[in-house]
C-alpha cells in the first residue's frame, strides 16, 4: 500500500470570505496528522488570526497555506509576500504594550496566533515571508523507572531502530537514575521520542546484551547541514564504561558516513568517554531543585576545518578568538556595529521555553530598530516569570545577527561558548548574567 502523504497544501487570496475554506482545511486535516481535538482547535484558532491580520494588512495577496506533520508536532506554513513590520505583536512581551481597542486589532490578532501555538517561526526570502505555526501532539508521561543498574549478560550490540516499548523503558530508567538537568526533556514523554525518530528529526539507539536487557541509550540531531547535538549517553548497567563508549563510538560510525563535521553535546552525562571530545565550555547552570551548578559542554572534531568568514561584534572578537584558538579552528572575523542596512522598526524573538529546567533559549527571527529595547524587556520579563537560565543565540555567518552582540552585552548577557558549524556558520550562545549598569 502506498504511504499516504503527510502534507495538505491549499493556495487562497487574502480574503475575509475565503476565511471559512482555510478553517476547513485546518479541521478536517489535522486530525488526520495526529493532532487531537484540543489541539486541532487551537491550530484552527492561530491560522484564523493570521490569515485574517493578512486579509486585513495585504488584502488580496496570494497566500499559501501548507499543513504537514513533523515528527511530534502539527504545523501551519503561511507564505506570502508581506511587510514584516507589524509582526513584532508575536513577541512574548507584547501582551505587556498591547490594549484591546480598535487600533490595535490587527495585533491583538498576532499576539493571539503567538500565544496559542507551542512554537513558530518566521523567515524572509526576499519579499517572502514564511510563518510556520506548531502544535505539539500530546503524549502520556513516563514515570521514572525505580529499578537500579543491571548486571549485563553476554556480549553487547546497538539496535538503531529500536521498538516503541524499548525506547519507553530506556526513557524511564533515564529518568529513574539521571538528575534532571542531564535529561532531555523528550525522554518524559516517550512516544514523543519515538516519533520524531519516526519522522527523522532525531537518531536514536540502544544497547542490549545477549539476553535482550536494554543498558543505555543514546540519541543525537542534525543542527544543520554540518552539526550534530546529541544527548547522553544514558547507562543502565552496573558496568557502564563498555557501554557508554559501545553507544558513543555507534554514533560516531554512523555519523562518519555523513556531510556532518563537528558534534556538540546537548544533554552530556558523566558517562561520555572524553577521549577525543574538548571541553567547549562551562556553563552555570541554575534549577529549582539544586544549588546552581557548571555543566560542562562538549565538542568533538569529525573531519579537517576548512575554515570560514564570521561576523563579530567587536565585543565579542576577544572571547571567539581565545574559543577558535583552544579548538584549533580556523576563522577569519570581520568585526561589525552597524551594518547599516534599513530595518523594520520593530524586532521579533522567537523564545523556547522549559519551566521544569528554568530555561529559556531566543533568537532574532527579524531584527528592528529598537532591539536593544526588546532584549531589555525580554529579558526582563524571563526574569520575572521565575526563569533562571535565559540564553540568546546568535549565527556568525549572518552580519545583521552578529551586531546584535553589542546590545546584548549592553543587557546583562556575556558570550558563553561558541557551536561549532551548528547554524549557517558557527553559532554564538550568550547566557543572561546580570543587567549592567
Amino acid at each position: 500500500m502506498p504511504k499516504v502523504p503527510d502534507t495538505v497544501t491549499l493556495e487562497l487570496p487574502a480574503h475575509v470570505r475565503w476565511l471559512p475554506a482555510a478553517q476547513a482545511v485546518v479541521e478536517h486535516a489535522a486530525p488526520t496528522l495526529g493532532l487531537p481535538p484540543k489541539k486541532v482547535v487551537r491550530l484552527v484558532m492561530a491560522v484564523e488570526e493570521i490569515f485574517v491580520h493578512l486579509a486585513r494588512t495585504t488584502p488580496g495577496c496570494a497566500v499559501l497555506l501548507r499543513l504537514l506533520r513533523r515528527g511530534s508536532s502539527v504545523q501551519a506554513v503561511f507564505r506570502f509576500q508581506a511587510d514584516v513590520e507589524d509582526l513584532w505583536a508575536m513577541n512574548l512581551t507584547a501582551a505587556q504594550e498591547l490594549t484591546p481597542t480598535d487600533e490595535n486589532m490587527d495585533h491583538m490578532g498576532l499576539l493571539l496566533a503567538a500565544g496559542v501555538s507551542d512554537g513558530f517561526s518566521i523567515t524572509r526570502e526576499g519579499g517572502t515571508v514564511q510563518l510556520v505555526l506548531s502544535q505539539d501532539k500530546v503524549y502520556p508521561e513516563t514515570t521514572p523507572s525505580d529499578r537500579g543498574p543491571t548486571a549485563a549478560r553476554g556480549a553487547l550490540r546497538m539496535v538503531d531502530d529500536p521498538h516503541p516499548a524499548e525506547v519507553a523503558e530506556a526513557c524511564a530508567l533515564a529518568r529513574g537514575l539521571y538528575p534532571a538537568e542531564k535529561l532531555h526533556p523528550d525522554l518524559s514523554m516517550a512516544g514523543k521520542l519515538v516519533d520524531n525518530a519516526a519522522g527523522g528529526g532525531i537518531v536514536l539507539s540502544v544497547a542490549k546484551d545477549d539476553a535482550g536487557a536494554i543498558l543505555g541509550m543514546m540519541f543525537w540531531e542534525q543542527t544543520s547541514e554540518r552539526s550534530v547535538g546529541f544527548c547522553g549517553p544514558y547507562v543502565f548497567s552496573q558496568n557502564s564504561g563498555p557501554v557508554a563508549k559501545a553507544l558513543t563510538e555507534n554514533m560516531l560510525n554512523c555519523l562518519a558516513r555523513s556531510r556532518t563535521i563537528g558534534v556538540c553535546s546537548r544533554r552530556a552525562t558523566d558517562d561520555l568517554p572524553l577521549e577525543g571530545f574538548e571541553a567547549l565550555a562551562r556553563i552555570h547552570y541554575c534549577h529549582k531543585n539544586i544549588v546552581c551548578a557548571e555543566q560542562r559542554i562538549w565538542f568533538r572534531l569529525l573531519r579537517e576545518d576548512d575554515g570560514a568568514v564570521i561576523w563579530a561584534h567587536v565585543g565579542m572578537v576577544d572571547f571567539l578568538e581565545e574559543t577558535y584558538a583552544r579548538l584549533s579552528l580556523m576563522r577569519d572575523i570581520r568585526t561589525v556595529e552597524n551594518i547599516g542596512i534599513e530595518m523594520p522598526a520593530r524586532s521579533v524573538f522567537a523564545a523556547e521555553l522549559n519551566q521544569e529546567l528554568s530555561e529559556a533559549y531566543l533568537r532574532v527571527l527579524i531584527p528592528g530598530l529598537d532591539v536593544e529595547e526588546n532584549i531589555r524587556k525580554h529579558a526582563a520579563h524571563l526574569r520575572s516569570s521565575g526563569y533562571e537560565n535565559i540564553f540568546f543565540t546568535l549565527d556568525l555567518a549572518l552580519g545583521e545577527q552578529a551586531c546584535l552582540g553589542g546590545a546584548l552585552m549592553a543587557n546583562g548577557f556575556e558570550p558563553a561558548l561558541v557551536l561549532p558549524f551548528a547554524g549557517k556558520s558557527d553559532l554564538v550562545v550568550f547566557q543572561h548574567v546580570a543587567p549592567r549598569s
